[in-house]
């Protein structure tokens, strides 16, 4: 668990800023201002450079309110604390998801337990990504496609087994880690549309590659994929720039 915060300050009034500036730095471990905004405006801009975990806002301000800045947000990367000198907006704030709505003159303990509560609600929201990100690997580890053999039967094949796919007029041929081959009278296109984009990507026309059998990539107009067991598939040139972002987490 990280207990560090980047936090953002957006309020009106300068002296406001300035008091919570003051009272972050000289009072509260672990955090780093990285912003402040005078404006709803500005905070959207602000925010956005950024990435904050944490802001703290103002409600009351000339040409909108914090309310109206937190509706331009579907989902939120950060946790918010309302700082207000009205009590009236505490149910609404709290509608928001806030962490905390605290009243000025904000009191050091105030802000110190508010800074507790949202390293909490951080730890939290990130136990629980990882049970999902492990229960998705879990489940894609085990996720299968069934196709028809040439013996009127059926294969069944882990996705994680699968290593590459390739284009075989509207036909398809899978390959397998065991080296075996499988074809399938399904289009690549429609692999390329029913995959976990995450695990496969389509590099070429002809091909589908898994991301765990890629070795290396070498550079070139479009470039070359190195496989585990040495083949080198071609990169579309159109397709280079897709590509690299997707490996890129690797």
């Amino acid at each position: 668990m990280s207990d560090f915060l980047k936090i953002v300050l957006v309020d009106d009034e300068p002296k406001n800023v300035r008091v919570m500036q003051e009272l972050l730095s000289n009072y509260c471990d672990g955090i780093e201002i990285v912003g402040t905004a005078n404006s709803i405006q500005q905070a959207q801009v602000v925010i956005q450079s950024t990435n904050p975990n944490l802001v703290f806002l103002d409600i009351e301000m000339p040409f909108g309110n914090a309310f109206q800045l937190l509706e331009k947000y579907k989902s939120r990367g950060f946790e918010v604390v309302f700082i207000t000198a009205f009590d009236e907006y505490a149910l609404k704030a709290f509608k928001f998801e806030a962490v905390d709505y605290l009243l000025k003159p904000v009191s050091i303990i105030e802000l110190r337990q508010t800074l507790e509560k949202v390293r909490k609600r951080i730890h939290l929201k990130q136990l629980d990504q990882a049970s999902i990100d492990s229960e998705s690997k879990s489940k894609s580890q085990q996720e299968i496609i069934s196709i028809s053999n040439s013996k009127g039967g059926i294969d069944i094949i882990p996705l994680s087994t699968i290593s590459k796919i390739e284009a075989s007029g509207g036909y398809s041929v899978i390959y397998t880690t065991d080296s075996k081959k499988h074809l399938s009278n399904k289009s690549i296109k429609e692999f390329e549309d029913s995959l976990d984009s995450e695990l496969f990507f389509r590099i070429h026309h002809s091909y589908i590659i898994n991301r765990a059998w890629i070795k290396k990539y070498i550079n070139g107009r479009g470039g070359f994929v190195e496989c585990v067991d040495g083949t080198q598939l071609e990169v579309a040139a159109r397709r280079k720039k897709d590509f690299l972002t997707w490996l890129s987490p690797i």
